[in-house]
């Protein structure tokens, strides 16, 4: 929006950033969304704002982008994440789990979570989609396999489990507000609403 233009090549937004490497330098810039005009594209065409297209690979496979635009030495990067409420979208029986974070894009997550209540543990696996991104508030979708167990039990039986929510979230930010309902399919249990904090770490 200055007069300046740049050529090089466009790896998408992350956030409210535009993540661009410019014409024979070695490494990737950022652009705040509000700083640029319009970005010209050889498949995409004219983008304009928000700019919201999907994030995408370097040429070296190698090095990619995490979905908070950092660079990563492998396809996939991971985070650690916690939350504390009723219930929770990666395991229906808890007040606060801890979970492990797969990033496989800006869009989807794998994770496996673990939670103790009173005398009762449970862990979960599983698979979540954002519809509109997980760098800013979206709807999403995810599907699960929890089992639970005590000192003295332990269950081989996991439960499938679909969930259907909303995270709400400052664009860019770490922290979350999540609610929706999950519904376990294995066992036909009741629809089971959740309604946490989550924080990614």
């Amino acid at each position: 929006k200055n007069g300046e233009s740049f050529e090089g090549a466009f790896y998408g937004k992350v956030g409210e950033n535009i993540i661009f490497k410019v014409e024979r330098e070695t490494s990737t810039k950022k652009f705040s969304i509000n700083d640029v005009d319009a970005i010209i594209t050889k498949y995409d065409g004219e983008l304009t704002y928000p700019f919201d297209i999907p994030i995408r690979q370097y040429k070296n496979p190698k090095n990619t982008l995490d979905y908070e635009g950092n660079s990563v030495s492998q396809s996939y990067s991971s985070s650690l994440s916690s939350s504390i409420g009723y219930s929770s979208e990666k395991i229906a029986f808890s007040f606060y789990n801890f979970s492990l974070l797969l990033n496989i894009d800006e869009h989807s997550e794998l994770f496996g979570t673990f939670t103790s209540i009173i005398f009762v543990s449970g862990i979960g696996l599983g698979y979540k989609y954002y519809i509109m991104g997980k760098s800013k508030s979206s709807l999403f979708i995810s599907v699960s396999a929890q089992n639970y167990f005590s000192d003295d039990y332990f269950s081989e039986d996991f439960s499938l489990w679909t969930v259907a929510g909303v995270s709400l979230r400052k664009t860019g930010g770490k922290v979350s507000f999540n609610i929706g309902i999950s519904n376990g399919i294995t066992w036909n249990t009741p629809i089971i609403p959740f309604l946490n904090l989550e924080g990614r770490f």
